[in-house]
């Protein structure tokens, strides 16, 4: 029941930062400083776009997971790193 517990805050954490940084950069995205067009505009070159998006999504995952092991993060920061990954992610890609 523990076990569930604490996946339920990660997941919650997790929902909550995305939603809050996904604010944050759309919002640095159409300001004036359009500050990942550069980058889409590379991305969205790529045939591929889809695939290089699930292959870094799963590196950083591994990366993530690596450092919350090393390091000893809770749940609400590794959330919170999760969920920033996931918005660079989708912004950069889609």
């Amino acid at each position: 029941m523990e076990v569930l517990s604490m996946w339920f805050k990660l997941l919650i954490t997790i929902i909550i930062s995305t939603v809050i940084f996904s604010i944050i950069f759309f919002a640095l995205n159409k300001s004036m400083l359009k500050l990942f067009v550069p980058i889409q505009n590379f991305t969205s070159k790529l045939k591929r776009n889809r695939i290089y998006s699930g292959i870094i999504f799963i590196g950083t995952f591994i990366i993530l997971s690596t450092t919350y092991d090393n390091y000893n993060l809770g749940y609400i920061s590794y959330g919170v790193l999760f969920g920033l990954v996931n918005v660079l992610i989708g912004i950069c890609f889609f």
